[in-house]
């Protein structure tokens, strides 16, 4: 996520080589005033594996990257690797500590300005609960990237950010896992009476979709609380 707010994904599609998609996104951060941070949700490697297809300059592209640490697997530690050998400014942050039985929910890690908060999900045997999720403010709207996080860790995270900042504003939202119904705690998803519904994005492929994403429940649930839903297939 570049520092300006402005998220761009590098994740990997089935139908778009690794390098044709680097070279379609990579020549937007190239005369930027300011470098760009890169943010890693989790290791999962829809998520990362892109990285693996930079090379030593491309890497020096961002002035900062920011992940969890302990990546789990020998392909993201790859790519762990390649970050930390060619860019000299990088933030691992450890999940939270939670009590036994208690949910991941996610705590603010970082406020860097007024502009948008980082939230980490607390430690978790499942890695998409224990991962980043963003919160970004304009002065008209807002917008969480959810990264693959839970429902009920984005309504944790819309809450707070309604108790730090009342606003009137359109909330828009990243739905995570590409729209997966396997997490039922979206029915007890609903936004505060501050905010107004936006645009629900859901990223998923129109060609291989092998996992039959997005759930229809779940866009369903999204619509009857007045989001407009915005595929990407």
């Amino acid at each position: 996520v570049p520092a300006s707010g402005y998220p761009q994904s590098l994740s990997i599609s089935r139908k778009i080589s690794r390098k044709t998609l680097i070279n379609k996104i990579v020549p937007r951060y190239n005369n930027l005033s300011t470098k760009p941070i890169m943010i890693l949700s989790h290791w999962n490697k829809d998520h990362y594996h892109a990285l693996l297809g930079l090379n030593d300059e491309q890497i020096g592209l961002f002035g900062k990257y920011m992940f969890v640490g302990n990546p789990p697997t020998a392909t993201a530690k790859k790519a762990y690797n390649k970050i930390t050998n060619f860019c000299s400014n990088v933030t691992e942050i450890k999940p939270g500590t939670k009590r036994r039985g208690m949910p991941s929910l996610p705590e603010r890690v970082t406020m860097p300005n007024n502009t948008f908060d980082l939230y980490l999900g607390q430690i978790d045997s499942n890695r998409n609960l224990a991962s980043f999720q963003l919160f970004i403010r304009t002065p008209k709207s807002n917008v969480l990237l959810c990264g693959d996080g839970g429902w009920f860790q984005i309504s944790h995270i819309i809450s707070e950010e309604t108790a730090l900042f009342e606003q009137d504003v359109e909330c828009n939202i990243v739905v995570p896992h590409h729209g997966s119904g396997v997490d039922k705690t979206y029915y007890g998803f609903v936004l505060p009476k501050q905010m107004k519904a936006g645009a629900a994005i859901i990223s998923v492929e129109k060609q291989n979709n092998i996992y039959g994403h997005p759930s229809q429940p779940l866009i369903d649930y999204l619509e009857s609380l007045d989001f407009k839903v915005d595929r990407t297939d």
